[in-house]
Formats: structure tokens, sequence, C-alpha cells
């Protein structure tokens, strides 16, 4: 089946009982979707395999690829490999329940198409770390240097802090 681009939706009504395979690829686009994310960009390959029934559903999801994230160090574009597998169960209900297990879905069995993108993007946000910093080495070198405080301008008086002129100020009213 050919790749199918920033929308996760399986078409199930019509779908016959066996094995099916689905491909999608996922950009920045459907991140910026979703407002808010902190993923920048992206290019990931998203293949379904669903295995169908007539009470319920296996999903199979693989994700591989790579998305962008902002450096939390120095701000750069910080690019994060993803290799997801994960399992979710579809089971279809005449009525609309839900479920506790965050692996299980609920859908109506009137519901003609099965919406994978809250899903995928779950899946992808919850594969990049919490601190998201460059290897050691690989940050801007000019904000590294911002931070630590080398390419502040000196003072009158040569003095490294925004306060230089207020102690200018202080000397004065002593004398």
């Amino acid at each position: 089946m050919d790749k199918k681009q920033n929308s996760i939706i399986i078409p199930i009504k019509g779908l016959a009982c066996g094995r099916h395979c689905f491909d999608f690829i996922v950009n920045g686009e459907f991140f910026s979707e979703f407002g808010n994310s902190q993923i920048k960009d992206a290019h990931c390959e998203v293949v379904i395999e669903a295995e169908k029934n007539t009470s319920y559903m296996g999903i199979d999801c693989r994700i591989d690829g790579k998305v962008i994230v902002e450096c939390d160090r120095c701000l750069e574009d910080l690019v994060i490999p993803i290799d997801i597998d994960r399992a979710l169960s579809v089971k279809f209900a005449k009525e609309s329940e839900e479920s506790d297990d965050d692996d299980i879905m609920i859908l109506d069995e009137r519901d003609a198409d099965l919406d994978l993108n809250q899903f995928v993007y779950d899946y992808i946000c919850l594969a990049v770390p919490l601190q998201k910093i460059h290897p050691d080495g690989e940050c801007d070198i000019e904000m590294i240097k911002r931070i630590a405080g080398e390419d502040k301008t000196k003072g009158q008086n040569g003095d490294d802090t925004p306060f230089s002129n207020l102690k200018d100020l202080l000397n004065n009213k002593n004398n």
C-alpha cells in the first residue's frame, strides 16, 4: 500500500477480517496541527499492522524516524532518533464505553474509521527524552559562552555585572 502523509486514519468499515498493513509518513505539519508541540519538525514512518475480526482489532504500531526539537541548553535544533513498537487493542461495542487501560480503545461498531492520530502523537512525544540536550561538545559554542558569562559586556570600571554603574553611584554618595 502507498504511504499516506500526516493523517493516521484506518478505514474499518468494509475491511475484511484478517491481517492488513498500512504505511504512513508524519512530518512537522502533523505535529503543528496538535498545537503547542515541543516537536518542531519530523520525518517518521508509521507502519500499522491490523488484525481484524468481528469484535476486536489488534494493532501493532511501528514508528521509525527522527524528530527535531529545541536543545534545552543552547536552543539550537536537536535531532532525536525515534524507534517505537507499541500494541493497541481496539474493541468494538454497541454503546460508547471507556477503558481505563491506555492500550485498549473502545470504538463504536458503527464507526467507519479508526483515527490513530492522537495515539501516534502521544507515542512519539513520550519517546522524546525529558532532558533534550546535545551530546557534550555539540551545543552552539556562542550560546554556551553567553550562558557561562564569557560574553558579557564590561562596565565602565571593568566590572562584569550590569550593576557596575550603581556601585559608582554608591561610591560617589559616600564621598
